[in-house]
């Protein structure tokens, strides 16, 4: 018998009708657990399906209803690439692995744990476990790797090298230096180019006595120059998917306990201190340094330690960069009427702006207490896979229409392989490495 493997991309055969065909498959099989409600059409890739999912048990995760329904987008690359599957309602917004706010993410390293040969069987089946793992609650469990919220990165935006460890100085800490569940401090930095590096952290009165010493150097040995960026730890996971827009990340901060007129009046101050910092470097363009700003949230968790920080750094365009300028030359002078209305126009640009997320890296040995920082791609970023079972599919068909769609692949009898069609004709594809076929 030839390998299903050997037979997964026929000739002349369109991912779509492929998947079409595979998904006709299971919903024959199926019993009426699994029906595919609509087709894709000559300029859509997107198949409706519903999943009874009744047998899945409430936890303390989302809530599933007795029958979902799904859209499943298949790739023109499908079954070398896996499909994408989202739903049409928000309920399950802020649960991890949720982008926004209907966009499931059902593998962590796509490249390592999809399999060609499990084809439409296999991501049903992972969507399945999915379900349970994130009704039950356990999609992140403790000591496990854990998917930090996504930021869509833009490299416009340059990148930030993140070296020292904020240690007791996150809120959420036991041995946390402040109590209050919002604390504000200042990141000390060097730029070259597009890449800015956090050498220091440094409370607020650290930073003002610094910055205003007599004796202070502005640059590095190198001749790098200092600068400040504002950061803000927060206790609260504001979600699983941090905004492109301004506006929704203000709202999100003001949730957690950061209201908007502090955000912008931290960008102010710091655009202040940052011109004394140039005029001390004899530095003409006393705009020179990017306004950016960090966040920091509890991320990672270690069983019996405390959860570690999460950094993200956003970049202000142009027009954000002249407003806090602005103010912070006019906070300084007697037009307070003029100031007001400057104010005012921040507010109005915090309402339009697109935030430009930048790419963080970590250079912090792993501790306790380290932050935990990396780049986010578009999709979920945990490193490694998630603690589920590796295990060659060997799930077969339900055998009455009273059995949720989770028994598609678990119940009857062990062992079935899909239907022949699901193939179409030989082709000399070999089996990817280290990879079982189907039974």
């Amino acid at each position: 018998m030839t390998d299903p493997a050997r037979r997964l991309a026929a000739p002349g055969l369109t991912a779509r009708r492929l998947a079409a065909r595979q998904l006709a498959d299971l919903e024959q099989l199926s019993g009426g657990a699994f029906e595919v409600l609509a087709q894709p059409d000559a300029d859509d890739n997107r198949f409706l399906v519903s999943l009874d999912t009744h047998g899945i048990s409430d936890g303390p995760g989302i809530r599933v209803r007795a029958r979902e329904l799904f859209h499943i987008r298949v790739p023109d690359t499908f079954p070398y690439r896996p499909p994408s599957v989202f739903v049409d309602h928000r309920r399950w917004k802020g649960t991890p692995h949720v982008h926004w706010g209907s966009l499931l993410c059902l593998y962590a390293a796509s490249s390592v744990e999809w399999s060609p040969a499990d084809g439409m069987r296999g991501f049903i089946d992972r969507l399945v476990t999915w379900l349970e793992r994130a009704a039950e609650g356990t999609l992140d469990p403790d000591g496990q790797p854990l998917h930090p919220p996504v930021t869509y990165t833009s490299t416009e935006a340059g990148h930030v090298v993140i070296h020292p460890d904020l240690a007791n100085r996150v809120p959420w800490s036991t041995g946390a230096v402040s109590t209050k569940p919002v604390e504000t401090l200042f990141a000390w930095c060097t730029r070259d180019g597009s890449r800015l590096e956090v050498v220091e952290w440094l409370s607020v009165l650290d930073t003002y006595d610094r910055v205003l010493a007599d004796d202070i150097q502005a640059a590095d040995n190198q001749g790098r120059p200092y600068f400040l960026i504002p950061t803000v730890l927060i206790s609260d996971e504001i979600g699983w998917e941090y905004p492109e827009k301004a506006r929704d990340l203000a709202v999100g901060l003001e949730e957690s306990g950061y209201a908007r007129e502090q955000l912008l009046t931290k960008l102010t101050r710091t655009s202040r201190l940052n011109r004394i910092l140039r005029r001390k470097d004899g530095d003409e363009d006393l705009d020179a340094d990017p306004v950016a700003m960090l966040l920091g949230t509890p991320s990672r968790r270690i069983a019996g330690t405390t959860r570690l920080a999460h950094l993200v750094g956003w970049m202000l365009n142009e027009l954000g960069g002249q407003i806090t300028s602005l103010l912070s030359d006019l906070e300084t002078g007697p037009q307070q009427e003029l100031t007001d209305k400057v104010r005012r126009l921040a507010h109005e640009w915090l309402d339009i702006a697109d935030l430009h997320w930048m790419q963080a890296h970590e250079m912090r040995p792993r501790s306790p207490t380290a932050v935990t920082v990396a780049p986010q791609p578009r999709g979920c970023a945990a490193s490694g896979s998630w603690p589920w079972d590796a295990a060659p599919l060997a799930r077969p068909w339900p055998s009455t229409a009273s059995e949720p769609a989770s028994a598609i692949l678990r119940s009857s009898t062990s062992g079935s392989s899909p239907p022949a069609s699901w193939f179409g004709s030989p082709t000399a594809m070999p089996t990817s490495a280290g990879r079982k076929p189907v039974p």
